[in-house]
C-alpha cells in the first residue's frame, strides 16, 4: 500500500509539474448584449479569455480607451469612429459571434498586451482590420490618405518571457499597397518560443507630425488556436502585344483582401503558398497594361490550384508604348522598319 501511495504521489507531482497546453482565447465566454461591445468603461482594467488576460486603459474624463476591447457587432458598412468596434469580416472566426478589438496608442504607458499565467509556446492567432482602419485605407479620410501602391499598415507582435526579456518579433501586414486585409488571417507565433506575454504595436507608411495617420486598430480572434488548412495558387501572366505570346515580368499580383502580394518572374510566373482554404480574387497590374481581375479562384487544402494563363492587353484608348513607332499598340518588325526609315531620311517623323 505504501509503495502504491508513493507511486501515485510521484505521478501526481509529475503531472502537476508538466506545463499544460495554453488554452485558446476565443472570447466566446464573455457576456455581451446583441450588437454591442465592451470598451473598459467599468474601469476594471481588462478581461480574460482562455488562460490569457488582456489589458485595457479607460479614461472616464475623455471617454477614450486603449489596449483591448471585445465586440459582437456584425455591421461591415459603418466607417469612421462609428466603426471602431466592428470587424470588417462581420463577425468572429468561422462565423463565431465575438472577437477582440485593439486600439494602439503611442502615448499609452503600455501597448496592448496579452499575458499568460506561465511561459508557454503560443501557436498563433487570426487577425483582420476593423471598419475604421479598413475604410480609411480604402478611401482616405480627413486625417489619413487613401492607400496606393507602396503604402503599408503593419502589426508587430513581440514576445516576452517571465523576466520581461524579448524572445522574438513577428510582423504581419494588415495592408500591402491597395491590398487591404478583410478576412481573418492566420499569423504563426510559434517562432517566438515560450512567452509569458505578447505585446502588439502598429505602424504605417502614412505618418505626419503627430505620428501615424492610419487609424491604429486591429481585430483578433482565436489566440493560440489551430492554423488553417492551406493550399497554393500558381499561374503565368503573358501578353501578345509583340505579335506573339510572351511573358510579362514584374507584374503585381494581389490576392485580394488577404494582404498577400507577389510579382511575376522573367517567365511571367507567380505563386502563393500557405493560402487558407477558400475562394479568392486575383488582381493583376503591370505597367502599360489594362488591370485584370480573376474571380472564383478556389483553394483546397493540400491541392495545388493552377490558374489559367492570364493574358494582358493594352488599355482603351491604348497608352503610347516605347518603341511603338506606328502607334498600333503592338511592337513588331514594322516598328523597326519605320524607325530605320526615319533615321535614313525616307520618313521625316515618328508617327504620333
Amino acid at each position: 500500500m505504501k509503495r502504491f501511495l508513493v507511486l501515485f504521489v510521484s505521478l501526481f507531482l509529475m503531472i502537476g509539474a508538466t506545463p499544460a497546453n495554453a488554452a485558446v482565447s476565443d472570447f466566446e465566454g464573455l457576456y455581451l448584449d446583441l450588437e454591442s461591445y465592451w470598451n473598459g468603461s467599468d474601469e476594471s482594467g481588462g478581461f480574460s479569455s482562455g488562460d490569457a488576460s488582456f489589458n485595457n486603459n479607460y479614461d472616464s474624463t475623455w471617454g477614450s480607451w486603449d489596449g483591448f476591447s471585445y465586440s459582437n457587432i456584425t455591421d461591415t458598412t459603418t466607417d469612421g469612429m462609428g466603426g471602431q468596434y466592428n470587424a470588417i469580416t462581420g463577425g468572429g472566426l468561422n462565423s463565431s459571434s465575438k472577437y477582440a478589438v485593439s486600439y494602439y496608442s503611442a502615448w499609452a504607458a503600455n501597448p496592448p498586451t496579452a499575458t499568460r499565467p506561465s511561459e508557454q509556446v503560443v501557436t498563433g492567432a487570426y487577425f483582420t482590420n476593423n471598419n475604421y482602419a479598413y475604410y480609411s485605407m480604402l478611401n482616405g479620410d480627413a486625417y489619413a490618405k487613401k492607400f496606393e501602391e507602396g503604402d503599408w499598415f503593419k502589426l508587430t507582435i513581440t514576445g516576452k518571457d517571465a523576466t520581461g526579456t524579448e524572445t522574438g518579433i513577428v510582423d504581419a501586414y494588415l495592408a500591402n499597397g491597395t491590398n487591404i486585409v478583410r478576412v481573418w488571417t492566420w499569423v504563426d507565433l510559434s517562432s517566438l518560443g515560450k512567452v509569458k506575454s505578447l505585446e502588439f504595436t502598429l505602424s504605417s507608411s502614412d505618418t505626419g507630425d503627430w505620428g501615424m495617420n492610419t487609424p491604429a486598430y486591429f481585430c483578433m480572434d482565436s489566440l493560440n488556436g489551430t492554423p488553417p488548412l492551406t493550399g497554393s495558387i500558381s499561374g503565368v501572366v503573358t501578353t501578345d502585344i509583340v505579335g506573339h505570346v510572351t511573358p510579362v515580368e514584374g507584374g503585381i499580383i494581389n490576392l485580394a483582401g488577404t494582404g498577400l502580394v507577389t510579382t511575376t518572374n522573367a517567365s511571367g510566373e507567380y505563386s502563393f503558398n500557405n493560402v487558407p482554404e477558400g475562394t479568392y480574387e486575383l488582381q493583376i497590374e503591370a505597367t502599360y497594361f489594362e488591370p485584370m481581375i480573376v474571380s472564383n479562384v478556389n483553394v483546397t487544402s493540400g491541392v495545388p490550384t493552377s490558374v489559367s494563363e492570364i493574358q494582358l492587353s493594352l488599355p482603351t484608348p491604348p497608352q503610347i508604348l516605347p518603341g511603338d513607332a506606328t502607334g498600333d499598340g503592338k511592337l513588331g518588325l514594322d516598328d523597326v522598319i519605320y524607325i530605320l526609315q526615319v533615321l535614313s531620311g525616307v520618313r521625316t517623323q515618328i508617327a504620333p
